[in-house]
């Protein structure tokens, strides 16, 4: 059995881009099993994909880490997307490892600089930890009504242990 073992994705999820555009995602894996990935593997789209794109990836070594590169179509509609692609054996073979996220979030051309419109609202919602929301952005597919939900119930479990806190102070 193969394994990848998802290290790194991309420091900036979600990526902010305009419809229709083409950006390259890149993920260090590593090679979790007792055996070599075959010449011919393949970085393929899974069911929730938002485009199709695949592409080689780079033989390893049991053991190896190595960095897989995608070019995806950004759809052209503007909003969050999410989608998962996954490690394939050659000739259309068995798929492997954990899933290779990637979040997008689509925005007109001309907000492109100005960043992520929603980690811009969250950040005005007082929700300021980028890496949490960019974990619950992708564990989410994107959802923003979940994350918000998840975020909302972590911070009123802080508040409650704060409260625990303060009253076994006094």
């Amino acid at each position: 059995s193969r394994a990848a073992r998802l290290l790194e994705t991309p420091t900036s999820f979600p990526i902010v881009c305009a419809p229709n555009a083409q950006v390259t995602v890149t993920w260090r894996v590593r090679n979790d099993s007792e055996a070599a990935w075959p010449a011919g593997t393949m970085i393929v789209n899974g069911r929730r994909a938002f485009c199709d794109a695949s592409a080689s990836v780079p033989t390893a070594e049991p053991g190896a880490e190595v960095a897989i590169t995608l070019q995806v179509t950004a759809p052209p509609v503007t909003g969050l997307c999410f989608g998962c692609w996954h490690l394939q054996a050659p000739g259309q073979g068995r798929r492997f490892g954990q899933r290779l996220p990637v979040l997008l979030e689509v925005v007109e051309p001309s907000q492109v600089e100005a960043g992520s419109p929603v980690l811009a609202q969250l950040h005005a919602m007082g929700y300021t930890d980028d890496e949490l929301i960019t974990s619950l952005l992708v564990s989410h597919r994107g959802q923003l009504c979940r994350v918000v939900r998840r975020l909302a119930s972590l911070q009123c479990k802080e508040q409650r242990r704060q409260e625990r806190r303060d009253r076994r102070g006094k």
